[in-house]
């Protein structure tokens, strides 16, 4: 399978904190979001997919494979929900942007 950001990501992603991970999802959901606000559909897509890629990539991480598991595909569907439009999850898009926020700080100040 060829990834979006490049094969060499599967191993740099394994070594990255959840923090960074969450933080760089957070990044390209901001992204997307910015591009669907503009109606550039294919910008738009690029970033989702990326994002999508991302959270994979995360899930698929052994190390989350405990009680963070359920918050990070919870996270995963809420920001779909955001993007694409699910009235009954979406809603909040500030709220998940303050989410990965967080994470991308705390990453950086402890990095």
């Amino acid at each position: 399978m060829t990834l979006l950001h490049g094969d060499e990501i599967s191993t740099s992603w394994g070594r990255m904190s959840l923090e960074a991970q969450l933080g760089n999802i957070g990044s390209e959901f901001e992204r997307a979001l910015r591009w669907k606000e503009k109606h550039q559909q294919t910008m738009f897509e690029k970033a989702a997919k990326r994002m999508l890629e991302l959270f994979d990539l995360t899930l698929a991480d052994p190390r989350w494979h405990n009680h963070r598991l359920k918050e990070l595909t919870r996270a995963r569907e809420v920001a779909c929900a955001e993007l694409y439009g699910d009235k009954e999850l979406s809603g909040n898009p500030e709220g998940l942007k303050k989410y990965f926020l967080q994470f991308a700080t705390f990453a950086r100040t402890h990095s």
